[in-house]
């Protein structure tokens, strides 16, 4: 298995609709279908959770699993309150398992690029894994005081996760950055570039990309 380390950014569009019947990475305008959402607030999710399947939810601050795991289900939508994130940090897991007919969508309360931070993860447990599961309008801020962090999803120096089917729209920066020798992203595939969103790839400068890309494992 290939491991990709040191800032391997990818950005990819998609749309997403909360019970949508579009299979994941479908080019189609983004439809945001949640009748009614649940208030997600920080005290929640820091010991873990679980989201059940095709729920919304509105997150009101910065979501920090500290211990536990939180468990995304098929189907479910977050909307995020701007500048605000979702992370992992100490003992803590996210494990947000979508389907192609069902994804994951994690977004800004905003229809608007930079709307929120984006999904970071600082711990290294086996079981953090996106899985078919579309970001939506991240990027807000760096991860850290380095300005190149501002990502959709970022891989702390000792994070790592897998990242299987994970899409990214409207980031205002990058898609994915890995950050360091030791972050870990394993397995990873089915990632797409479109758009005209910035990517790189190391230390190579960043560039703009038309046309879709896959990286796959």
């Amino acid at each position: 298995m290939r491991s990709w380390k040191a800032g391997f950014v990818v950005v990819a569009a998609f749309a997403s609709a909360c019970g949508s019947s579009d299979a994941i990475g479908d080019p189609a305008a983004v439809i945001d279908s949640c009748a009614a959402s649940i208030r997600l607030a920080p005290a929640d999710v820091r010991s873990g959770k679980a989201l059940p399947p095709r729920t919304c939810w509105d997150a009101t601050g910065d979501l920090v699993v500290q211990d536990g795991t939180l468990a995304i289900g098929e189907g479910v939508t977050i909307r995020f309150a701007q500048g605000s994130r979702l992370r992992t940090s100490g003992a803590g897991r996210l494990k947000a398992i979508g389907t192609a007919l069902n994804p994951v969508v994690l977004r800004g309360s905003d229809d608007k690029r930079g709307a929120w931070v984006g999904v970071g993860f600082e711990s290294d447990a086996s079981d953090n894994r996106l899985e078919n599961v579309e970001v939506i309008g991240a990027g807000a801020s760096a991860w850290t005081g380095d300005g190149d962090t501002r990502a959709a999803v970022y891989v702390g120096r000792q994070g790592g996760a897998g990242l299987v089917n994970v899409l990214a729209s409207k980031s205002d920066w990058y898609g994915l950055y890995l950050h360091g020798e030791d972050s870990r992203a394993e397995p990873m595939a089915g990632l797409r570039v479109t758009d005209s969103a910035r990517i790189a790839r190391g230390s190579s400068p960043a560039t703009s990309a038309s046309s879709e890309t896959t990286r796959a494992a």
